[in-house]
Formats: C-alpha cells, sequence, structure tokens
C-alpha cells in the first residue's frame, strides 16, 4: 500500500521529451529497414534468405505498428493524466486557503486572555 504519491510535472515532461526524441530515431530506423532488408536481399541473391526475412516481417510487423502507434497514445495519456493532477493539486489548494479564510473571517472579536493578553474569540 503506498502511503502517499507525489508528481513532478518537469520530471514527466523530460521523460515524454526522452521517450519522443527516442521513438523518433526509432521511427527513422524503422523506416530505412525496408531499404535495407532488400539491399541484404540482393545482396545475398538467395532465395533462402528472401523467404527468411519476409517470414520475419510477417511475423513482426505488426507488433512494430502497434508500438509505432501506442507510443504516442500513452505519451499523450501520460500528459493528461498529469495535467489533471496538476489541476486538483491547485483546486485543492485554492479550496483549503477559501475554507482557512472564511474561518479567519468568521473570528472577528478579541477577547481578553489570561496574562493580559488578547485573542481572537
Amino acid at each position: 500500500m503506498m502511503a502517499s504519491w507525489q508528481v513532478d510535472p518537469a520530471g514527466v515532461q523530460k521523460i515524454i521529451d526522452d521517450v519522443t526524441a527516442d521513438a523518433k530515431a526509432l521511427g527513422s530506423t524503422l523506416s530505412s529497414f525496408g531499404d535495407d532488408l532488400q539491399f541484404v536481399v540482393t545482396g545475398t541473391q538467395s532465395a533462402e534468405v528472401a523467404s527468411a526475412l519476409q517470414a520475419f516481417l510477417d511475423v513482426h510487423s505488426g507488433h512494430i505498428s502497434t508500438i509505432q502507434n501506442r507510443v504516442p497514445m500513452v505519451l499523450e495519456a501520460i500528459a493528461g493524466a498529469t495535467n489533471a493532477v496538476t489541476a486538483g493539486d491547485d483546486q485543492m489548494a485554492s479550496s483549503t486557503q477559501a475554507a482557512a479564510i472564511d474561518q479567519i473571517d468568521g473570528i472577528t472579536t478579541f477577547v481578553p486572555l489570561s496574562g493580559g493578553r488578547r485573542g481572537l474569540a
């Protein structure tokens, strides 16, 4: 059980920026992957190599596409959740301050206390 938690928006933004940069690098690598495979197939002039690479692509291309599609969605969800937590923190702080001010505004009478001191009633 977690006793407390804290979200650091700047830390979250750094992670989002890092993952975005890595995702762009991965996208660049994957976009040239087909050309690289074609180079291998042409260079080897082997039907077996071509068949093996095609089988590899058949198995893994869907997974790669899924990863490429999910990363931006996850980053958007993380940013949205962080914004919601920050907004909630701001709202709770504002409500607490307003409640404290309401309590103080209701106490306007000073009364004598022991030792000649005066306090709020």
